[in-house]
């Protein structure tokens, strides 16, 4: 396994190697050299405006007693590309460019939380927030199991005070 590994980073800086090479052929070495940079603040600029979104859609949504699981597998996405364009190279950054499109954000944000099921850390999360148990799956994408609504037993812990009307 540490030789697939070991095979795959050397696989990666060659192919970041080359395309680094055919790039600065076309737009020169100080060009090359600062668009690496460029797509690095580019990444991090989208991550804000992105999760800032993700983040008030899945708010909304849990305030509406829902779980939406395509909202979290986006967000999951979403921190993927990030992570992308924040490593040097123009095919990483490519790959996380198309991380951050809207349409296959949620395929991409899917598959890596069918990943994560797989390692049993999805199934604790979800049960943990939406009551189901261990035993049930906890795919995003059956349109069954995407929203949770709470039920009048659930317990929601907060703080209230009671106003009078001042009419």
């Amino acid at each position: 396994m540490a030789l697939f590994i070991l095979a795959g980073f050397i696989l990666y800086g060659w192919i970041e190697f080359e395309t680094f090479i055919w790039v600065g052929q076309f737009m020169g070495g100080l060009a090359t050299f600062l668009g690496i940079f460029l797509t690095a603040f580019i990444g991090i600029a989208l991550l804000k405006s992105q999760t800032a979104l993700i983040m008030f859609n899945w708010q909304a949504d849990l305030s509406k007693g829902e779980f939406n699981g395509k909202t979290l597998s986006g967000g999951l996405s979403l921190l993927l590309g990030a992570i992308l364009m924040l490593l040097p190279g123009y095919i990483t950054d490519l790959c996380g460019l198309i991380c951050f499109l809207p349409g296959i954000r949620t395929v991409i944000g899917i598959a890596i939380f069918r990943r994560m099921s797989l390692s049993g850390f999805a199934t604790s999360m979800r049960s943990r927030y939406t009551g189901q148990g261990a035993h049930q799956s906890s795919s995003p994408d059956t349109s069954s199991r995407q929203s949770h609504t709470l039920a009048s037993d659930d317990i929601i812990e907060g703080d209230f005070s009671e106003q009078k009307d001042r009419n």
